[in-house]
C-alpha cells in the first residue's frame, strides 16, 4: 500500500511510473517500492521513467521535485 503524506493530507508518496513533462504527465501508477515501480515501468515501454513523488488521487495530479 502506497503510503499517506505527512506533509501534504489527502496526498499518497511513493514511487511513480510517467512519461512526460509536470502539467503533461501521462501517469500509470505510483507504488511503495522502487523496484515496484521500475517493473510497472518496464512494462510500459519507450519513454516511461520511475520518480518520487506525491499523489492526489482526487485530481490524479503528480507532482516531484526530482530533476529532470
Amino acid at each position: 500500500m502506497v503510503h499517506a503524506s505527512t506533509r501534504h493530507p489527502g496526498w499518497e508518496e511513493g514511487w511513480a511510473v510517467v512519461k512526460g513533462s509536470p502539467h503533461r504527465w501521462k501517469f500509470v501508477g505510483i507504488y511503495d517500492t522502487q523496484d515496484e515501480a521500475k517493473a510497472a515501468c518496464a512494462e510500459q515501454g519507450e519513454g516511461y521513467t520511475v520518480r518520487w513523488g506525491f499523489y492526489y488521487p482526487q485530481t490524479q495530479d503528480f507532482v516531484t521535485g526530482d530533476p529532470d
